[in-house]
């Protein structure tokens, strides 16, 4: 993105894990396996790094405020969003 100049702006839902797996495999077998990662990984940073316009976002008060911002800067972008990896997710699974 940052080669080519496309202004787009990338959201990662950083939880620390495999969500979708670690969910699945607490289901299935009631612990999880190799599903836990670095929640501390600055995926905003490495897109610093790389000529992008990088940011943390730690609270669900700060996305929109990032995100206005990820647009006005007119260049490629990730916003690194910091979210629960406890949390939930709305999905159906034919585990259960």
């Amino acid at each position: 993105m940052v080669r080519h100049g496309l202004p787009v702006v990338c959201i990662v839902g950083n939880n620390g894990v495999w969500g979708l797996e670690r969910t699945m495999m607490r289901e299935m077998l009631g612990y999880d396996a190799a599903a836990t990662l670095r929640p501390e990984t600055r995926y905003d940073l490495v897109a610093e790094g790389l000529g992008a316009y990088g940011e943390l976002v730690d609270t669900p008060a700060g996305v929109r405020p990032a995100l206005e911002r990820a647009i006005a800067a007119g260049v490629p972008a990730v916003l690194n969003v910091q979210i629960d990896p406890e949390a939930g997710y709305p999905r159906a699974t034919g585990l259960r």
